[in-house]
């Protein structure tokens, strides 16, 4: 059983690219999986997660990605809200 984390919208809607990284790696580490493990849930390079985590600037899509991926809503990573 997996266990999902609660994310907040509201708190995720002003993300920088370091802060982005760290929550990405803080969610990856709430579900229990590698570098390795996010990877392969979403379709993504080892390399793309690790630049993620490191803070780089990434397309948006990638983050798309993970989010779904994750079921989590895309704004959780983004900080961007989708049209309803």
């Amino acid at each position: 059983m997996t266990v999902k984390p609660d994310i907040n919208s509201s708190e995720t809607s002003k993300i920088t690219s370091t802060t982005r990284g760290s929550a990405v790696r803080s969610i990856r580490e709430s579900f229990g999986y590698s570098i390795d493990d996010l990877a392969v849930t979403c379709g993504l390079t080892i390399r793309d997660i690790a630049r993620i985590e490191s803070g780089e600037e990434t397309d948006p899509s990638l983050l798309r990605r993970i989010a779904t991926a994750l079921n989590l809503p895309e704004e959780a990573l983004t900080g961007k809200h989708t049209a309803e």
